[in-house]
């Protein structure tokens, strides 16, 4: 009977760093942003480089999305993934255009 408590011991371990390693990727938005929209939005097929909106156009066009079949997180990771997206591609997003000086 001694020999059954190592391989419970390994079997916790193993749940506790695998819910250790999920809850790192719903925390991380370029990662939420990977496995929601990566297989279709990638550097090589449609990249979101141009596409500047506000998060409440970003909540549209993800719901768009999703009406087309893309399978759309739900609660705090598809808020992650809609404030990751109006950050780096908001209208004033990190990778927007300077404005211009008048």
């Amino acid at each position: 009977m001694r020999g059954w408590r190592p391989v419970v011991l390994i079997v916790l371990c193993m749940a506790v760093v695998g819910a250790a390693g999920r809850a790192r990727a719903d925390d991380d938005p370029s990662q939420v942003f990977k496995e929601t929209c990566g297989a279709c939005h990638n550097a090589e097929t449609r990249p979101l480089d141009a596409v500047r909106l506000s998060r409440e156009k970003w909540k549209e066009a993800v719901e768009r999305m999703e009406g087309l079949g893309a399978d759309v997180p739900s609660g705090k990771k598809l808020s992650t993934l809609l404030d990751w997206l109006a950050k780096t591609h908001g209208p004033t997003g990190e990778g927007a255009a300077p404005a211009e000086k008048k």
